[in-house]
């Protein structure tokens, strides 16, 4: 799935006013009696990482941090709001970072973050999620007109050794699930007429 990427670097941004969006990978909430505490999954963790990094190279003008609560059957903290915290706390100024927290899945973060862009008047978009995850991000994003650069965080279920790779493991298991995932969302898109391989216009990219 990763297949016609690479890891981003500071050539892949030309100059002008840039927005780094980071695309939230869900999480959890514990709780305590009133307390509570917002827990983010693996490939959250990696992306806010991944985001992190794209920062430090860039220069970044703002991260837009996204991701709303997606489990109505148990709510939690927004995965955005994890995230942002989790990024000021590795010393991203908190000015710098905008939340979309409402996105029920990877079409509605497009929309709502294409909004944000517009507002904000950014030249570049990069755009930052999982590895497996980036084809159709990229499809929902150019939909709408935009063309971002990817920057993917590797996948920790992605197996790494010949042994891996013949052996069934849980993270083999999920790592084959998460593929069938995407490869049906990305035809489930194509249908809605949320997915492009190339944006119908290229004003922000």
């Amino acid at each position: 799935m990763a297949r016609g990427f690479h890891p981003f670097s500071q050539t892949d941004l030309p100059p002008g006013r840039t927005a780094i969006v980071i695309l939230g990978g869900g999480g959890d909430t514990v709780r305590a009696g009133s307390l509570r505490l917002g827990i983010m999954y693996d490939d959250t963790g990696a992306r806010l990482l991944e985001g992190f990094r794209v920062y430090a190279l860039s220069g970044a003008d703002w991260i837009i941090s996204s991701g709303g609560v997606t489990e109505t059957t148990k709510p939690h903290e927004p995965t955005a709001t994890m995230m942002r915290d989790a990024l000021v706390k590795l010393g991203v100024p908190a000015s710098k970072i905008l939340l979309e927290s409402v996105s029920q899945d990877t079409h509605d973060e497009a929309v709502l973050v294409r909004q944000m862009l517009r507002t904000l008047g950014a030249d570049h978009v990069v755009l930052v999620t999982s590895d497996i995850h980036m084809r159709r991000s990229l499809g929902a994003f150019r939909s709408l007109g935009l063309q971002p650069i990817p920057a993917i965080a590797p996948d920790g279920c992605f197996p790494e050794t010949l042994r891996q790779w013949v052996t069934p493991t849980n993270h083999g298991l999920e790592y084959t699930q998460a593929v069938v995932h995407e490869l049906l969302g990305i035809a489930y898109y194509a249908v809605r007429g949320w997915f492009a391989f190339r944006s119908p216009t290229q004003r922000a990219h």
